[in-house]
């Protein structure tokens, strides 16, 4: 590698220096200092990322953007008086984690919720323990809500329903979303609120569950239906929101995350953001994807939200910028909602999914999407789901052209040899998200069967056929650390089992290192100026305790992260380090 060199308007030579035409040669070195990088970071094994996946000992910060990266050796000769020297001590250095689908606001207010999630929650009475330990700080009448609990890793293998939270929660209304988010449960407080009864009528794209006497157990399928009971609780105001925001970045900064592309944005959220923003605490560069919920809004309104917007997809800076239209399609396979081409083997018979948007209006929508040039992402995570997404999608390339527009799919979990065709022909990208198969993927296996969830997020088969993918947790569905992710796309071992879901899919490091880095850049139309640590770049860097490269893959979630840098300011650092 040649040695870097800096210089204005010229060389500058060794009299110059010492002399410069007679000034006090303390003005030449200020000159010097002020072209000088910020930042050195040095003696590590650096993991560049780049087309070659080259590795280097070094790299250079001068502003926000990686100046030079080398050998030892040549970037010392660089520092100045004002340079901050890093030894990394033989540590290893890799590009910021660019997280690919997530819901940050929801993280950061995930945080203050009953948290289900939790694997010492193990039964239902676990459950129903978390629930009461809430109630008792909480005054009477007021919410309880919780988040992220998963019937597949409960000893009992069920919903909770009403019945259940009843008995810990009678004066208080309670609302737990699965880890999914596509299915709530509500108790008897909360259903006699939202007026759900024997008799209310079936939401069009949602299902209100009911026993074998008629009677809503509590159970809610797809937003149609659990928005009868959202729509009463009381909305975060801006305040909370921001607060939201940055509990949410000190806790992905902690993760190694320097971006996100955030999965579903309100039009006020960008003022929760700007404002977090310019008050210098948004510490994560955000890519913010406009929410179209069609399973809420007539048509008519969904065309007057577009028009009102204004600004399209990549308005903004490089902290904050307006991303894709973000619609939803259909659920998830662990709830059974996804929409397959074959039935669930579990559940209600006959039982292929939910298409939450009829195919006429997700058409018509996508067709206006297309004319007025915005970015378009669509969750569609079963395969007829896939199947109808991508059918409106050639309609409407064939309209107005959308390869190079870097439309996607999010999760895609059931791509057919026709599917990956057309996605390689429009140049449709897929938002991954490998940490499914390790966190609910004994919940895919139970509801579809052991063959259907070898290949289910087939992510070697998505390289082999050249599609774009990135790599993402969609948290707080699942865990947010990349890391997690990473380990569940080189091995796919499941967490409660520990079954290996698809050996032929498993990935290298290297991939799946480039899929939560490059790969996230790419959907933001963001490859040139970061995912990678290359001069020119923003200098978004993560310091890790272990070679994630040569570590063994089972202990690949055990690396800590030990600093991170956004744009060469250490935004997170452990102690030690």
């Amino acid at each position: 590698m040649s040695k870097p060199v800096f210089c204005v308007g010229g060389q500058m030579s060794q009299k110059n220096i010492e002399n410069d035409g007679g000034r006090p040669r303390h003005t030449a070195i200020n000159l010097l200092d002020s072209i000088k990088p910020d930042l050195i970071l040095y003696n590590g094994k650096v993991v560049t990322g780049d087309n070659n996946f080259s590795i280097a000992e070094a790299v250079a910060v001068k502003g926000d953007k990686i100046v030079a990266v080398g050998q030892n050796a040549d970037l010392k000769r660089l520092e100045g008086t004002k340079t901050e020297m890093v030894d990394l001590k033989g540590k290893t250095v890799i590009p910021g984690f660019n997280e690919g689908h997530l819901h940050m606001i929801t993280v950061g207010q995930g945080l203050m919720k009953v948290n289900l999630q939790d694997p010492r929650v193990r039964t239902m009475s676990d459950l129903v323990q978390e629930v009461k330990k809430r109630v008792k700080i909480t005054p009477s009448g007021k919410w309880v809500e919780g988040w992220g609990w998963d019937q597949s890793k409960l000893d009992e293998n069920r919903f909770p329903t009403r019945w259940d939270l009843d008995k810990v929660s009678p004066d208080h209304p309670v609302y737990l979303t699965r880890t999914c988010f596509h299915i709530a449960v509500a108790n008897s407080k909360a259903l006699e609120m939202a007026g759900i009864t024997s008799d209310t009528t079936q939401p069009e794209g949602g299902e209100i569950v009911k026993d074998e006497k008629g009677v809503p157990t509590g159970v809610l399928l797809e937003r149609p239906a659990f928005g009868l009971i959202e729509k009463l609780i009381p909305k975060p105001d801006l305040r909370q929101k921001k607060e939201a925001v940055k509990a949410a970045c000190k806790a992905f900064n902690g993760a190694g995350i320097t971006s996100i592309n955030d999965g579903g944005f309100e039009v006020e959220d960008y003022q929760v953001y700007q404002e977090v923003m310019n008050e210098q605490r948004l510490t994560v560069r955000v890519y913010g994807m406009v929410r179209l919920e069609l399973r809420e809004i007539s048509d008519d309104q969904a065309i007057a939200y577009l028009q009102y917007i204004g600004p399209r997809n990549g308005f903004g800076n490089d902290l904050l910028k307006i991303g894709a239209i973000k619609i939803t399609m259909d659920g998830g396979v662990g709830g059974r909602t996804a929409l397959m081409r074959t039935p669930y083997i579990t559940g209600k018979p006959n039982n292929f999914g939910i298409q939450s948007v009829a195919q006429d209006r997700l058409r018509r929508i996508i067709m206006l999407a297309n004319r007025m040039g915005w970015q378009v992402a669509i969750h569609a995570a079963g395969g007829k789901a896939i199947d109808n997404v991508l059918a409106v999608f050639k309609e409407a390339d064939a309209e107005k052209p959308i390869k190079g527009r870097r439309w996607y799919l999010v999760h895609a979990y059931d791509p057919s040899p026709e599917n990956f065709e057309d996605l390689k022909r429009m140049e449709v990208g897929v938002a991954t998200n490998p940490s499914f198969i390790h966190f609910v993927g004994d919940s895919f296996i139970f509801n579809m069967g052991k063959e259907w969830a070898s290949h289910a997020s087939p992510l070697k088969d998505y390289l082999r056929h050249g599609i774009h993918i990135s790599g993402g947790s969609d948290a707080a569905v699942t865990p947010y650390p990349p890391i997690l992710g990473i380990y569940a796309a080189v091995t796919r071992k499941t967490q409660l089992s520990k079954d290996v879901a698809g050996k032929d899919q498993c990935i290298s490091v290297e991939d799946a290192l480039r899929i939560f880095t490059m790969g996230g850049a790419w959907m933001t139309f963001e490859d040139k100026i970061k995912g990678s640590i290359e001069k020119g770049k923003l200098g978004d860097m993560v310091v890790l305790g272990e070679d994630i490269l040569s570590v063994d893959p089972d202990q690949i979630p055990e690396i800590p992260v030990l600093a991170t840098f956004l744009g060469g300011k250490m935004v997170y650092t452990e102690k030690k380090f």
